[in-house]
C-alpha cells in the first residue's frame, strides 16, 4: 500500500563529498561550544593561519629568519634608546654597557615572540598526535552546581588519525624543532649579553648627581665607570 511505501523509505542523504561537509562544519561560528568540531586538531591547525602571529611558522627557513632579524631590530632600537638614557654614552664604559644591555633587551623581546610561538605550535603538534580531544559544552539546564558545563573524550576515526599524524610529521614536527632552535639560542646570547653589560659596569645618569652631593659632603670614592661589583665593594 501506499502508507507502506511511505514507511519504507530510506531517508535522504546529503548531497556533496564528505570533505566539502566538513569545511562547511568547520565554517560554522566558534560559539556553539558544543559541536565536537570546534575543538578538533584540525580546526586548531587551521587557526594556526589566520593569526599573523603563528602563521609566520608557515614561512620557509629565510623567510623567517628575516621576520625574527626584523624582531631583533626593532628591539635592539628601543633597548639601546633605553639603556642610553639610563648610561649616558659619556664613556667608554657606558657606551659598550648600552650596547650590551640594548643586545640583551632585543633578545628578550625575541624570546617572548619565540616562547608564544613554540608554545602554540607545541600544543597544536600534540593534539594532531594524540588519537583523542576533548570536548567541552554547555547544557541549557544551568541550575545544576557546575553551571552547565560538561567536558567529554571524542575519539578520532582511523582516516583523521591519519591525516593528522600526516601534518605533524610534514608540518607542525619540523616547525617546532626550528623554533625551538631559535629560542635556545636566543636564550644564550640573552644571558651572554645581560652578564657582559653587568661586568663591564657603567655609570647611571641618576649617579652623577649623588656624586655632586658627595663631593659636596667632602667624601668621593672617584669615577664610577669600573666594572659594577667591584663599584658597590669600593662605595660599602
Amino acid at each position: 500500500s501506499a502508507t507502506a511505501a511511505r514507511n519504507t523509505r530510506r531517508p535522504r542523504r546529503r548531497s556533496g563529498a564528505p570533505g566539502a561537509q566538513r569545511l562547511a562544519r568547520q565554517a560554522q561560528p566558534k560559539n556553539r561550544a558544543d559541536k565536537e568540531e570546534d575543538f578538533a586538531a584540525i580546526t586548531e591547525y587551521q587557526n594556526l593561519k589566520e593569526s599573523p602571529v603563528t602563521a609566520l611558522g608557515f614561512l620557509e627557513e629565510n623567510d623567517f629568519l628575516i621576520r625574527m632579524v626584523g624582531v631583533w631590530g626593532l628591539g635592539l632600537a628601543a633597548g639601546i634608546g633605553f639603556e642610553y638614557l639610563v648610561f649616558p654614552p659619556n664613556s667608554v664604559a657606558n657606551i659598550v654597557v648600552g650596547g650590551l644591555f640594548g643586545v640583551a633587551i632585543a633578545f628578550t623581546i625575541l624570546m617572548a615572540v619565540l616562547f608564544n610561538l613554540l608554545g602554540t605550535w607545541d600544543r597544536v603538534n600534540k593534539m594532531l598526535i594524540r588519537e583523542t580531544f576533548v570536548v567541552e559544552g554547555r547544557d541549557r539546564n544551568q541550575a545544576s552546581g557546575d553551571m552547565g558545563f560538561y567536558t567529554y573524550v571524542q575519539g578520532k576515526s582511523e582516516k583523521e588519525s591519519k591525516r593528522d599524524k600526516l601534518l605533524s610529521g610534514t608540518v607542525t614536527e619540523p616547525v617546532v624543532g626550528r623554533l625551538r632552535t631559535y629560542l635556545l639560542a636566543s636564550v644564550a646570547a640573552s644571558v651572554t649579553s645581560w652578564s657582559g653589560g653587568a661586568y663591564v659596569g657603567g655609570e647611571m645618569g641618576i649617579a652623577q648627581e649623588d656624586l655632586e652631593q658627595e663631593r659636596a659632603a667632602g667624601y668621593d670614592i672617584g669615577p664610577r665607570d669600573v666594572p659594577g661589583f667591584e663599584y658597590f665593594l669600593r662605595r660599602g
